[in-house]
Formats: C-alpha cells, structure tokens, sequence
C-alpha cells in the first residue's frame, strides 16, 4: 500500500483498494458447467461476459488465488504485506486504520480475514505483528503499550456482543445461544460507539487468538446455495493500541 494515492483530479487519498479471486468451492468443482470468467494482469483485472465483451477493472492491487500451482498465485501472507502490514506500521505511528472486507457470500471474506486451519489470515498476522513489534518499541523506544480488543457482529439489523461472557449458555446438544442486542450511540467528542460492549486488555498474541477463536463460535453462520457454513453475519474486530512514554503523563 501506498502512504498516499494520486487521484485523476489531483486530490491526495490514504485509501487501497484490492479485489481477490478465490479458486473454485466443491460446489463449483461438481458443476460441470461452471468456467472461469475473470482474469488478472499486474493490477488489472478481466472479466469476460457471456456475448465475448472483456470489461477491465484497474486496482492497486489484483490478487490471483484461483490456482497454487499458478506462478502468480498470491497468498494468505503476501495479501496480509501488501494491504494489512502497512496498516500496523501506521497504528504504531498513531494513526486510525482500517481494513474492510466487501464481497457475496461465499466469495472468501471470512477466508482471507480469518483464514482457515494453519492457513491463518490478515487478522491473526496483525494481531501476532502487533506484539513482536510492541516488545522492539518497549525495548528500545521506552514505551508503554495498552491494548485493548473488542468484537461484535451485526445480524439482522442487531448488533450482538461476540465476546460477552453470557453468549452460550448451557452445554452440549441443549446449549441455548442467548445474546443481548446492543445499541449504537453517539459519543459528543469521539463519535458513534457501541454502548455496552465489553473490551478487554490484551497482553500477548495468545491472548487475542484466544478471543478470537471464542468470537467466531459465537457468530451466527448458516447454509446458503454458494456456501455450506457460511458467515451470515458481518462482524467488527477493534484493536485499540494506547503508547504511552515512560514517564510521561497519559
């Protein structure tokens, strides 16, 4: 990612924007019918209607996932440097970020965010990022770090507290999932919040995975015709990062 993008007009933006193509589901794999539209070329992105017309997209970056054994495949780690770890280098320079994922159902947003298995994704890379280079600043620049983490998702127009002590109850086949809609409010001096979310201090990457693994339990999935589990919700993961010189007054 660039530091800062030149637009037609002149104007100066801080924003990316990528586009993933994701290889084939088992489901496309079964259909004898389903073919590959889309093709990409440096940052250019192809796609070939069903009259022969090519429509051509531009993007800061174009990444091909569709095939591993392709020498332009691009990663889970090479996604995570080109988008998510400049990010980090400028949340430690005390800036805002954000990173979002847009895309259909099935179209590999909770795949490239979270990752699967050993095959994790851009948030756990950040997370374990995050602490390395915490213990180098701390180390060298004498700086006191707070971090703090919180996670919702929205479902069905209701925001529900993923990390909330009370999201399971019971155990088993008879465990009753029970969550408490909460509300958006807005702060006079720091904007729109979540009034009633729970956050909490996190000290090491064990720490977040811990959280994270208990906040994807709790998120509402279901089967659909492009995904047998997918995520039917969309989720927000913060991470407040609070530096703080030795000596110095908060």
């Amino acid at each position: 990612m660039r530091e800062s993008l030149r637009l037609l007009g002149g104007e100066d933006s801080s924003v990316t924007v990528a586009v993933r193509l994701r290889p084939y589901s088992v489901r496309e794999l079964a259909d004898p019918h389903v073919t590959n539209v889309v093709c990409m070329s440096g940052n250019e992105t192809t796609v070939c209607a069903e009259t022969g017309l090519e429509h051509h997209f531009l993007y800061d970056f174009s990444f091909n996932s569709f095939d591993a054994k392709d020498p332009e495949y691009v990663s889970q780690e090479q996604v995570y440097a080109c988008l998510a770890q400049p990010l980090l280098v400028k949340a430690f320079e005390g800036y805002n970020t954000c990173l979002f994922a847009y895309g259909q159902t099935g179209s590999g947003k909770s795949y490239s965010i979270m990752g699967h298995g050993s095959d994790v994704g851009i948030i756990p890379r950040f997370c374990e990022e995050l602490f390395s280079r915490a213990d180098l600043v701390r180390d060298h620049d004498k700086v006191k770090l707070h971090v703090e983490i919180s996670f919702f998702e929205i479902y069905n127009e209701k925001i529900h507290d993923l990390l909330a002590s009370n999201s399971h109850l019971g155990s088993g086949k008879d465990k009753k999932v029970k969550k408490t809609t909460l509300r958006v409010r807005e702060h006079p001096t720091l904007g729109p919040y979540v009034e009633g979310l729970s956050t909490f201090v996190v000290t090491s990457f064990d720490d977040v995975h811990g959280w994270i693994t208990l906040g994807n339990k709790n998120r509402a999935t279901a089967a659909t015709g492009m995904n047998d589990k997918s995520s039917r919700s969309h989720s927000v993961f913060t991470i407040v990062l609070t530096q703080t010189k030795v000596g110095a007054s908060m």
